[in-house]
Formats: structure tokens, C-alpha cells, sequence
């Protein structure tokens, strides 16, 4: 993923960032408390699958595949290897999938120092419980073992060329997930060329960012997806990251509007499909006085959220 680290985003101080890494340490705790739920990874897959399908006429098993931005626990990708599918991945930060010394020495100097604290408290804490989960629903769903290759996965800036070339080959299908608002926004020309120049002839990408103007695009954690619905009074005013009443997760957010991205991919491909993914997420919560106060935003932006955009390769793409 190409985003700032804590230490770069602007008016963080260390408290400020301690602070947020405990709530999402506490956000981990919640979760993986119940039983871990891979429903969500599974229906993006079959999203993937029936749009492929129907776009290319082609077998989605024989596709050629690339994740931009995996993350620390890449398990949508690990989820299709293990299902045979032929699945490559490039993102910023190093993940951490063994630890010994000499992954720890590259992680931090990879991530920098706090990148690499956060990722090595969830590897010990979180990640190996999840990791066991998901080999538990591979068992149970498909009766297939877990496969995960490590070399399939290559670090790098989605900006540039280097981390495209190591990957090695030309993709017929591209998809993101909740990684293109955290590009700089001043890159993503850059990468949604690449991305063209990567993708063989009527080829397809689903790219699915999460929108600054919704609820949830500020990444407050009290106003994560699914959060919205809960009751807390105590919690900044809804969309209030638009309003200056509260400020932004402690994340790089490059703040581009849903209208943004779509002039944005139709640079280089026709959007043959453009959803989103949580309808009218925060309806309850969009009073007379927040409308007032929201003047400048339209309902669609407002109530946009993670929007889902199936991008076709044009003919004229370099």
C-alpha cells in the first residue's frame, strides 16, 4: 500500500498515534473475540468471479491475477492461491509472514521503527489465531489446505515501475481493496497508468476505495463501517471530517471525492460498472442540522462510502 506511516502524517504526535494504535489494538480484540468471519473476503471473490465472467466471457480460474496493496495480513490473496488461483501482489510495506532475526532486521529497516513495532505486536498477538482461522475455513468450505507463497509477494511504491516489473508478468485481472484513498493523490496518475500498461488487451480491474466524503472516509474509528449504526453519543458529529469537527484517522488520506476517482480511472479505462458497496451507510444520522451543515456535498458523495468501481481496459490504453 502507498501511504505515509504514523510518524508522516501531519499534526500526529507520538500520544496521538499511541492513542490510536491502542483503539485498533482494541478493535483486534473485539474481532477476533468471536469467531473469525471470512464472508466478506469470500464475497468479494465471487464478485470478482461472476464480474469477470460476464465482462470477458473468460474462465476467472485461468486468470493471471494482481493485488495492489495486500497489507500486513494478505489474506484475500492467500485465499485465492489456496483455491489454485495464479495470484501475484505488490505492496509499500514488507509483511510479516515468518518471524526470526533476520525478518525482524528487514522489517525495520523496510517500515521504519513504529511500522515495525505495530506489525510485529499484531503478528505475535493477532495475526496467528487469524491465520489458523482461515486454514479452518479452507478445511471446512473447500476441504483444501492453506497455501500461502511468499515469494509471490513484492514490495514496493505502485507509482513506479521497479515493483511492476518484479511482478513479473502482464495481468488480465487487477483488484484493490481499500487501498487507492491512502495513495498520495499527486501518485495516482502514476499508478492507474502503470496499472493500464500492466493489464493485457480488454482485460479487468475492480478497484474499490474508500471515499473521503462518506461517513466512514475520515477512518475516525468511532465512525468505522461498522460502528455507524451503533449508539455513542460521546463521538465526533457525523461526517465531521468534512466539517473540521474532527479530525482524520491517524492515516495518510489523500481526501479524493467519489467524482475524483471516476474521472480519475477514466483516464485510461471505461468504468463498466461503479456500486456502492454499503448503501445509504449513515442515512439515520444525516438530520436537518447535519444537512445544514454538509451543504457543500451532495447525497451521493455523502452516502458513498466503499464504492466499487469494475474498470475495462480501452482499446487506446498504452
Amino acid at each position: 500500500m502507498v501511504q505515509q506511516s504514523y510518524s508522516q502524517s501531519k499534526g500526529a504526535g507520538l500520544l496521538q498515534r499511541a492513542a490510536y494504535a491502542w483503539r485498533l489494538g482494541l478493535m483486534y480484540l473485539e474481532r477476533i473475540s468471536g469467531s473469525a468471519d471470512f464472508s466478506g473476503l469470500q464475497a468479494d471473490i465471487d464478485f470478482y468471479r461472476a464480474a469477470y465472467l460476464r465482462e470477458t466471457g473468460k474462465d476467472f480460474g485461468q486468470a493471471r491475477m494482481l493485488e495492489l496493496g495486500f497489507g500486513q495480513r494478505p489474506f484475500r490473496l492467500i485465499l485465492l492461491q489456496s483455491l489454485g488461483h495464479e495470484v501475484r501482489g505488490i505492496d509499500l510495506d514488507r509483511p510479516l509472514y515468518r518471524i526470526d532475526p533476520t525478518t525482524i532486521a528487514s522489517l525495520f529497516r523496510s517500515n521504519g521503527s513504529f511500522r515495525a513495532i505495530k506489525s510485529l505486536f499484531r503478528a505475535l498477538v493477532f495475526d496467528r489465531i487469524e491465520y489458523r482461522a482461515l486454514a479452518d475455513y479452507l478445511s471446512r468450505h473447500y476441504g483444501k489446505k492453506l497455501r500461502f507463497d511468499p515469494t509471490a509477494l513484492v514490495t514496493g511504491d505502485l507509482s513506479r515501475p521497479e515493483p511492476w516489473r518484479s511482478a513479473g508478468a502482464t495481468f488480465d485481472f487487477i483488484y484493490s481493496e481499500d487501498v487507492f484513498e491512502h495513495i498520495p493523490r499527486h501518485l495516482l496518475p502514476n499508478v492507474v497508468s502503470l496499472m493500464a500498461r500492466s493489464m493485457s488487451d480488454r482485460s479487468l480491474a475492480v478497484i474499490t476505495p474508500m471515499i473521503f466524503t462518506g461517513i466512514s472516509g475520515g477512518h475516525d474509528i468511532d465512525w468505522y463501517p461498522h460502528r455507524v449504526d451503533v449508539e455513542d453519543v460521546s463521538r465526533t458529529p457525523a461526517w465531521g471530517h468534512l466539517t473540521g469537527e474532527a479530525v482524520p484517522g491517524d492515516t495518510h488520506l489523500n481526501r479524493l471525492t467519489r467524482k475524483e476517482f471516476r474521472d480519475l480511472f477514466m483516464t485510461e479505462f471505461d468504468i463498466v460498472q461503479e456500486e456502492e458497496t454499503r448503501p445509504d451507510l449513515g442515512r439515520q444520522h444525516l438530520t436537518a442540522e447535519r444537512r445544514q451543515a454538509l451543504q457543500a456535498f451532495d447525497e451521493q458523495e455523502l452516502f458513498s462510502n466503499t464504492v466499487r468501481f469494475v474498470l475495462r481496459k480501452k482499446r487506446t490504453a498504452v
